[in-house]
């Protein structure tokens, strides 16, 4: 804020100036594999109703006609010994859960990736005249900018 006289007695200037800038966290929910699944144990992996999420075993199809079946695997566990090396060394570098998410295991990975940014500035500038005694005049003017935007 700075203010003061351009004619002594008679005209006043005041001028302002008031801003931030803040930088915000916009954090993103994701779903990553529990480690119990990375290990290939889904006995705990439910779907939005609480159902358990039945895992069949593909070696075991059988084919009737054009119906298939399969058998699911024992106690819903993938044994280690049927996982593909690629896949297993990949899933190695995945983000492990950080947050408990949902019943059915969904949104259990938070992170912030990106910043927002937020621009405030407010502008002010007055004129105080008198021209005599009980005749005064004021100007004023204020402008707000204000920016957010993510990035």
């Amino acid at each position: 804020m700075l203010s003061g006289p351009i004619v002594h007695g008679r005209t006043f200037f005041m001028g302002g100036y008031q801003g931030f800038y803040e930088d915000i966290p916009f954090p993103t929910t994701s779903t990553v594999p529990t480690a119990a699944q990375l290990r290939g144990d889904f006995s705990q992996t439910f779907n939005s109703a609480g159902q358990l999420i039945q895992i069949f075993d593909p070696q075991t199809t059988g084919c009737v006609g054009t119906t298939c079946t399969r058998q699911p695997f024992q106690g819903n566990i993938i044994p280690k010994e049927r996982f593909n090396a690629v896949s297993a060394a990949l899933a190695a570098l995945l983000p492990t859960a950080n947050t408990q998410g949902t019943i059915a295991g969904t949104n259990n990975f938070i992170y912030s990736p990106n910043l927002g940014h937020y621009r405030y500035n407010s502008y002010l500038t007055r004129i105080d005249h008198a021209f005599r005694q009980g005749q005064r005049l004021s100007i004023s003017q204020q402008r707000q900018l204000g920016i957010g935007a993510a990035r």
